[in-house]
């Protein structure tokens, strides 16, 4: 019925529907060995048509570049992790008995992702390619507290997709771009709901709507902190393109009080010594709202900041510094952005 109904609204839209074949298992698929029949080992005819002018390099094929890189980056996070672990370790952290087998099942569709992103590319348009990664968790000699760092990047990478897929749905200039981004944050809603329920266990329904940052390339700058210098194919393009070089933005979890919305953080920001320190704000992105907070510069590059009253006291929350009490573009911000999960001790 989901499908008829897909059909029916693209058809009114003025888009050819073409119905996917069913799937069958492929070994030599991008899914590789480690796939299981939960996902889509093979494609049928895009439901897209090809690019009108394939030689020229629109920003909807730069877009879908910087997206592979990024699903590459996701990608590697699952296969690591769950060669890494065994169900026994989650389940000694305190997870639930089918941890395992969940991220297995969320891994799948992350790594079907891969395909089409990479099938949305051009042929003649160069399609990132995988680089190494390290994700920190890989060199903690005490499983438990290995398994509780990697949660915490699993939380963060994807509580952070649906905000920067919700920002880059913004910058779409084509339908049918548009139409992959929200097909892709379809699935990257139930992800989330299984962090939020299972992993963060701050329940399935949090807030009005999931956290909206405007600037979603600077959220996908801070992920090459997982890629392994100089490890990509020679020819991948710039990875964000193009990228603002951010200074980093870090919370002092111990000084800070991120359990309730009227809390506080001490922040450190990785400012440059011909930077301004002072007469900067700290920008708070919650749902579809944002928030601003003067800074206090408590010196050598740390801040301190209120917590201002929030749509809800759970959840994703996105921080930026800004030279701007009013943000209205992407060079108002001077670090960041930085992801906090309010109501979690333990992630920030």
């Amino acid at each position: 019925m989901l499908i008829l109904i897909v059909a029916f609204l693209l058809t009114i839209l003025g888009v050819n529907a073409i119905p996917y074949r069913l799937f069958s298992r492929q070994e030599n698929s991008i899914y590789g060995k480690n796939a299981t029949s939960y996902g889509p080992q093979t494609y049928g005819q895009s439901t897209f048509p090809a690019p009108s002018n394939p030689a020229e390099v629109s920003a909807d094929q730069i877009l879908f570049q910087n997206l592979l890189a990024a699903e590459w980056i996701v990608d590697s996070m699952y296969t690591s992790g769950l060669a890494f672990f065994t169900q026994s370790d989650f389940t000694s952290a305190g997870y639930p008995n089918n941890t395992y087998d969940q991220l297995q099942s969320v891994y799948q569709n992350e790594n079907g992702h891969l395909k089409l992103f990479e099938r949305a590319i051009d042929s003649n348009v160069v399609k990132p390619g995988r680089c190494n990664y390290s994700y920190g968790f890989e060199h903690i000699a005490n499983k438990t507290e290995a398994v509780r760092v990697y949660m915490n990047i699993v939380s963060e990478v994807e509580i952070g997709s649906m905000a920067y897929l919700t920002g880059l749905a913004h910058q779409a200039e084509e339908v049918e771009t548009l139409y992959t981004i929200m097909g892709t944050i379809s699935a990257e809603t139930r992800h989330l709901t299984y962090v939020n329920g299972q992993v963060l266990n701050v329940g399935d329904f949090v807030g009005p709507t999931d956290t909206i940052y405007p600037f979603p390339l600077q959220l996908l700058s801070v992920t090459k902190q997982f890629i392994v210098p100089n490890s990509c194919p020679a020819e991948n393009p710039p990875y964000p393109s193009p990228d603002q070089d951010l200074p980093k933005l870090s919370i002092d979890i111990k000084k800070s009080k991120i359990q309730s919305k009227n809390g506080s953080l001490t922040l450190t920001a990785d400012l440059k010594d011909t930077q301004s320190k002072n007469d900067l704000s700290v920008i708070f992105f919650q749902s579809v709202f944002n928030y601003t907070e003067r800074a206090t510069s408590l010196g050598n590059n740390i801040f301190q900041v209120s917590i201002p009253n929030l749509t809800s006291d759970k959840g994703n929350l996105i921080v930026a510094l800004s030279n701007t009490s009013d943000v209205t573009k992407k060079e108002d911000i001077v670090a960041g952005p930085l992801e906090i999960q309010l109501g979690v001790p333990f992630l920030g």
